[in-house]
């Protein structure tokens, strides 16, 4: 088991993570022990899965059939995934399977006390490989000698230099809200009258006076008008 350093740690990253949840475990695995991410059971019942769908894996490989195999497993009794799965009444594991998961247990137990430096050496791997893959994201890129750079055209439509002076005078200046100007006119018309801008209430009610007066002039020139004419008769 851990005596085998390489094969091992091919277990760990490829078949334990899919019993304690692989994205979890990849989370995990860079700075967790195995010991803390799997319990004893989880890495037992990882080992049984794999001597149980071994020879499966194995026929699916060598056939290139990807989507079943008509080998049977080990010690389950469901049938193959291609002919009979689905005609067995009574599926689950046998009882040598039982038996085979039993064993495996007291065996990681007792290789999880004989090779205690297993765990330190597998999160040094995976804190590399997260270090690699890392390194690897924030490459930045650079163009080398085989980069082709488009060809730019020439011309005197206008001035580049003068334009990007011109937007970063734009974006320099304060932005002026439509309220702030009306009042700075308001002010500056205060400031020309001499102080407070002048009332317009004042007009308002003197041109109502004048149109509510107009009618009775009217009608006293009419007045007058109608008494000349009699004393010249």
């Amino acid at each position: 088991m851990r005596e085998s350093k390489t094969d091992y740690m091919f277990f760990c990253d490829h078949l334990l993570g899919a019993v304690t949840g692989m994205k979890r475990f990849a989370k995990d695995s860079r700075s967790r022990h195995i010991s803390q991410i799997a319990t004893v059971s989880d890495e037992a019942f990882a080992l049984v899965l794999l001597e149980n769908n071994f020879n499966v894996w194995s026929d699916m490989y060598s056939t290139g059939v990807t989507k079943g195999s008509t080998i049977n497993p080990e010690y389950t009794n469901g049938g193959n995934s291609i002919s009979n799965g689905r005609s067995r009444k009574y599926k689950g594991w046998s009882d040598a399977g039982i038996d085979k998961y039993n064993d495996l247990f007291d065996k990681v137990k007792q290789d999880r006390k004989q090779h205690l430096n297993f765990d330190k050496l597998y999160l040094d791997k995976k804190k590399e490989e997260w270090k690699l893959a890392g390194e690897g994201k924030r490459k930045r890129y650079r163009p080398d000698e085989d980069t082709i750079i488009p060809s730019k055209a020439r011309h005197e439509l206008w001035d580049e230099d003068m334009e990007r002076e011109e937007v970063s005078e734009k974006a320099a200046q304060p932005e002026t809200s439509d309220s702030d100007s009306s009042n700075s006119d308001d002010n500056d018309e205060g400031a020309a009258t001499g102080g407070e801008k002048p009332s317009t209430a004042g007009r308002t009610r003197e041109s109502d006076d004048e149109s509510s007066r107009s009618p009775n002039k009217a009608k006293e020139r009419s007045k007058r008008r109608g008494r000349s004419q009699r004393t010249a008769v």
